[in-house]
């Protein structure tokens, strides 16, 4: 399944502090004038738009933000690779070189009146070094990772039980974190792995999915992680009820719990419909007509499988748009738990899988558990960088 997500920020190569000093340290371009206020702002983000006469850019923070950067002769600018750890390697660029699509960090001065003043120095990261250490990380990620739901923890030794699934194949293994390994943690209400804040040990949960990246002992049994990612998730079925096209959210029925619930459809939310000769692949074997015979081995042994084609399934799916879906229609959907229960922002929306959510509605009414939604494969979990 392709996703899309944006490259983790500069700050997590710079902090902001140091990030503060060198622009502040640089040598003064046009400085405030007598009287003028310290007042300053750290920008990241991308480059909208480039005015090369006016000398200035439109900035689109990582907070959403639209800020216009103001240069002049004395800018430096400085071009860092995302792999660099420090200024020590960056080349000097100049204004001509800046591009709409790269990735910047500067800090945006102010004058008295609260006037933008042309920028001391800007640390520039191009879009294509950018997709070149996306393209790495995930290559890394895919050679060296693992996914899996957590199944236990060890407070003293630190050790993570987690369950890897691979088909209707499952194994478990037993992470042994160290000192230098790095726990991220997804945000809540975010879907993009370059979200992840840092974390630790005691905010690990049975029932998390967990990436981690290191190495597996010779065995395969153990594993050392140099660096995972962890995220609680729900999967939730529901009928639309209805649709704001504003603020992008959809309102949804929840089919077991009967709530109302509010999903955020961003932009790197996934949305596809699944055609119907696909979606008869995931309905349990009672709705094609064997009675039930056969009951838990075989609904266990298809949603196995199920969990391994479903991912499949939706990369061959068509996509739809927030326009195209109605009041209605029944959808499946994959989430981070957010601040409340009642609100939740969408890593993906699925249509098409009508028969396998009446059922689970039939099913949330009567003593039969019927199927469980959160087997179902989706990917609502933690991607890749």
């Amino acid at each position: 399944m392709k996703k899309i997500f944006r490259i983790v920020s500069l700050t997590a190569f710079l902090s902001l502090s140091g990030m503060d000093a060198l622009c502040q340290n640089a040598p003064a371009s046009s400085g405030p004038k007598a009287g003028a206020s310290d007042a300053a702002m750290v920008v990241v983000g991308i480059v909208t738009a480039v005015n090369t006469a006016a000398m200035q850019a439109t900035v689109k923070t990582d907070a959403g933000a639209l800020v216009t950067i103001l240069f002049d002769a004395k800018t430096e600018f400085l071009r860092l690779r995302p792999e660099d750890k420090g200024l020590e390697t960056a080349t000097h660029i100049t204004f001509s070189a800046l591009n709409v699509g790269d990735r910047i960090l500067t800090r945006n001065n102010l004058s008295a009146e609260n006037k933008p003043l042309p920028v001391r120095r800007v640390v520039v990261m191009t879009s294509a070094d950018v997709s070149k250490k996306q393209e790495r990380d995930r290559e890394e990620w895919n050679r060296r990772g693992i996914l899996g739901v957590i199944t236990g923890l060890d407070p003293q030794t630190k050790e993570i039980k987690l369950q890897l699934r691979s088909g209707a194949t499952t194994q478990q293994i037993i992470l042994v974190p160290s000192e230098r390994t790095r726990f991220r943690r997804y945000a809540p209400d975010s879907v993009k792995f370059s979200d992840a804040r840092d974390s630790s040990f005691p905010e690990l949960q049975v029932g998390d999915q967990l990436r981690a990246l290191g190495d597996k002992s010779s065995d395969g049994s153990r594993f050392t992680p140099e660096e995972l990612v962890s995220g609680s998730f729900r999967t939730i079925g529901g009928m639309i009820t209805a649709i704001n096209p504003p603020t992008n959210e959809i309102t949804i029925n929840d089919i077991q719990t009967h709530q109302t619930l509010t999903v955020a459809v961003g932009n790197d939310a996934l949305l596809r419909r699944l055609p119907p000769e696909a979606a008869r692949s995931f309905v349990p074997a009672e709705q094609h007509g064997d009675g039930g015979k056969g009951g838990q081995s075989a609904q266990t042994s298809q949603a196995a499988q199920g969990h391994a084609d479903l991912q499949a399934a939706l990369e061959k799916a068509p996509t739809v748009t927030l326009a195209e879906l109605k009041k209605g229609d029944l959808v499946l959907v994959t989430s981070t738990k957010g601040a409340t229960e009642s609100h939740v922002t969408a890593i993906a929306v699925v249509l098409g899988l009508d028969a396998l959510l009446k059922q689970v509605q039939r099913a949330s009414s009567s003593r039969n558990p019927g199927p469980n939604l959160g087997g179902t494969g989706l990917p609502g979990g933690i991607g890749l960088p």
